[in-house]
């Protein structure tokens, strides 16, 4: 798997040499890994390397790398050690209905049985990250589709390609897997929170994180690119849209897990378990939310190629920028509409599921 990552990624800096986009490729060479690259180059004759930045990549391995792993060791101690879920530990259970950050920004806001479900998936996040490694499906996504696409299609799909990998990631991490974070407590769940509740809880658990994130990526990056400021706005709203639809269909999409079908799992480097599904059964839900983003994406990304917008525009007699508002128009009530749909389907299956 290392192998294969590592192959992925030379590949992708090999084709990042055909963009033509100066911003990107100063902001590359600016990050401390390229010193490593300058690094390298030491002692090769005719090739102009930085001296002071090759100082600089040894002064990082040789002084940052026992600072980051004492950090990683205490945090990683501190949130998968020394809060255990045991009930031989009573004292140290948390209220989900407490005086928490949650509830000083929420409270008055969101309802507290809805509240109540996002704070305890927000506390499962924290002791057991399963967000954390969900990540690792992104970095392929990246690999694979946006370096790819942006190579195909221009800098301009940037946006819309970042909105659509965060838009997964917050699926994948906070609405694929409603059935196994409940798993110890699927009987008491199911008979003290209502399906629109539970539903309504989930979504927001995700969406109160997901969504902030990938909105103000997407409007940043439709800032530094060529899209203008408005549509920077809208492009940050359909990024906020398709995070939000995207939370929803997995949250239908994992509860159509049977409870039959999960296993404990083994978190790695950890003493603690997680339950999920073994098999390609996992693989099959994630290429379905995948592929139901994407088609939500498509109008967009169609619609923000040269190819598409210059002759559209030039047929119709309007600016290009009104093709392009448009597809995002598009892209946005189709996003509408499949979380709609995506929702009532989840709150059904919740109140259809049945542990027989």
């Amino acid at each position: 798997m290392i192998g294969f990552f590592l192959v992925l990624g030379g590949w992708t800096a090999i084709d990042l040499d055909q963009l033509t986009v100066g911003f990107l490729r100063r902001w590359l060479t600016s990050l401390p890994t390229a010193w490593f690259v300058d690094l390298g180059l030491q002692g090769l004759p005719a090739v102009q390397s930085g001296g002071l930045r090759s100082l600089g990549a040894v002064a990082l391995v040789v002084g940052g790398l026992p600072v980051l792993t004492v950090v990683t060791t205490v945090l990683a101690t501190r949130v998968w050690e020394t809060e255990p879920v045991s009930s031989a530990v009573l004292h140290r259970s948390r209220s989900l209905v407490g005086d928490g950050l949650a509830e000083r920004l929420f409270a008055g806001h969101v309802s507290r049985p809805v509240l109540t479900v996002a704070r305890k998936r927000w506390l499962q996040e924290r002791r057991v990250p399963r967000a954390l490694f969900m990540a690792g499906y992104v970095f392929l996504l990246v690999l694979l589709v946006v370096f790819p696409a942006l190579v195909a299609g221009g800098v301009r799909l940037a946006p819309i390609l970042v909105a659509f990998v965060l838009a997964a990631e917050s699926g994948l991490a906070f609405g694929l897997t409603p059935v196994a974070t409940e798993y110890s407590s699927l009987p008491m769940t199911f008979t003290t929170s209502p399906g629109e509740q539970f539903v309504r809880g989930t979504l927001f658990a995700g969406v109160a994180i997901g969504t902030p994130v990938t909105a103000l990526a997407t409007f940043g990056l439709g800032v530094l690119g060529p899209p203008g400021v408005f549509e920077a706005v809208l492009l940050g709203v359909t990024g906020a849209v398709l995070s939000v639809c995207a939370i929803t269909v997995a949250t239908a999409v994992g509860m159509g897990v049977s409870y039959r079908d999960l296993v404990a799992v083994p978190v790695p480097l950890t003493s603690s378990t997680m339950y999920g599904e073994i098999g390609g059964a996992g693989f099959v839900r994630m290429g379905k939310l995948l592929g139901l983003v994407a088609v939500v994406c498509s109008p967009a990304l169609v619609g923000y190629l040269s190819v598409v917008f210059d002759p559209v525009s030039t047929m119709l007699g309007v600016p290009t920028v009104a093709v392009r508002v448009g597809s995002i128009a598009v892209t946005i009530g189709l996003a509408v509409s499949v979380s709609t749909v995506a929702y009532r389907r989840a709150v059904r299956l919740y109140d259809d599921y049945t542990l027989a």
